[in-house]
């Protein structure tokens, strides 16, 4: 191997920008909680990318399209928890309508109070991040 040279010893370290403030990282796995008013514990998960993916292509284009409906799907499918029993996340059609009956408009107005608490926690971790 012609015009191949190895040296030994410690690297130089590389002159490196400025350490700049990142936000907080969130927990994706975190679980938040709300009871309806039917005294049921509502424990929601936001939807990873890959799960909102899975959800558009089980919809299919025409209902996906459709931000009413879509809003009301991911709603139902980031509930992960009734009443301390876990739930699997709908994988169909008819899963995702059943998800829809089981929780009621008490269950989807918990779930959505519950989701609003995940989104101000990682709002607050942002904004103290930057002030940092």
């Amino acid at each position: 191997m012609a015009g191949l040279s190895v040296k030994s010893g410690k690297a130089k370290p590389e002159a490196s920008a400025p350490a700049t403030p990142q936000p907080a990282a969130k927990d994706k796995n975190r679980v938040e909680y709300a009871t309806d008013s039917e005294g049921r514990q509502i424990g929601v998960r936001q939807l990873s990318p890959v799960a909102l993916f899975r959800l558009t292509i089980t919809l299919g284009a025409d209902v996906a399209n459709n931000s009413a409906a879509l809003n009301q799907a991911m709603m139902a499918c980031s509930v992960v928890e009734l009443d301390g029993e876990p739930l699997p996340r709908p994988a169909t059609i008819m899963q995702i309508e059943a998800r829809m009956d089981l929780l009621g408009f008490h269950g989807y107005e918990a779930a959505r109070n519950a989701l609003a608490k995940l989104d101000d926690t990682s709002d607050e971790a942002g904004a103290t991040a930057a002030k940092n």
